[in-house]
């Protein structure tokens, strides 16, 4: 038996590994909703313009054999979604190179999707403490629009360092759920009439 990571939510608990796989792959207990949030002044004048036609679902279950980038432990995996102009990020799971989140932590959410066009960014990263730049271990880029509405997906995928080249290095991969509503498909599909150029990113 070992002590489930974070301690906050399982103070003195001890768990076999098979109980802990269990506790991961549950659903989560809490979801942070986006929706809710307070939005900075200088943003409020352009959501008002935008019309929530759907949401989305993103839970982060594990990582698969992350690099160990510290140099007196192992990594401090820290993971964080982003997409559109909301963001999320998750407890930070201590000195482990294959990290769970189990479904009591910080590790779920639901994004307000204004188009159908939309992209997901996961992050993850090696914190390394208030005041010191966390080390990037990989990313994955999910397209909004493969996805089919009200259909669960458990999905693992490789981390990337890189956005359009692969590296011979492996980062890892992340096992990720995820779930995609539409408030009318009428209004996902019609929210490509007025889809924007998209711009260039270098995250």
């Amino acid at each position: 038996d070992r002590h489930v990571l974070p301690h906050y939510a399982y103070k003195h608990r001890l768990m076999t590994e098979q109980e802990i796989y269990e506790e991961v792959m549950a659903p989560s207990e809490t979801f942070h909703d986006l929706r809710n949030d307070i939005l900075q002044p200088e943003q409020q004048q352009q959501t008002c313009k935008e019309q929530f036609i759907g949401t989305l679902q993103v839970e982060v279950l594990r990582c698969i054999g992350l690099p160990n980038l510290d140099k007196f432990s192992k990594t401090d995996a820290l993971c964080c979604f982003v997409c559109g102009s909301y963001a999320f990020s998750t407890d930070i799971i201590y000195d482990k190179l294959n990290p769970a989140w189990p479904r009591r932590s910080r590790r779920a959410c639901i994004f307000p999707l204004s188009h159908a066009f939309a992209k997901l960014f996961v992050g993850v990263f090696d914190d390394n403490g208030s005041g010191f730049h966390d080390d990037f271990v990989g990313r994955v880029v999910l397209d909004i629009a493969r996805l089919r509405p009200q259909s669960t997906y458990d999905i693992t995928l490789p981390l990337r360092k890189y956005r359009n080249n692969y590296a011979r290095t492996r980062r890892g991969a992340i096992q990720l759920r995820i779930r995609l509503d539409w408030n009318s498909e009428r209004d996902a599909l019609l929210s490509y009439l007025w889809c924007p150029i998209p711009k260039k990113t270098k995250w």
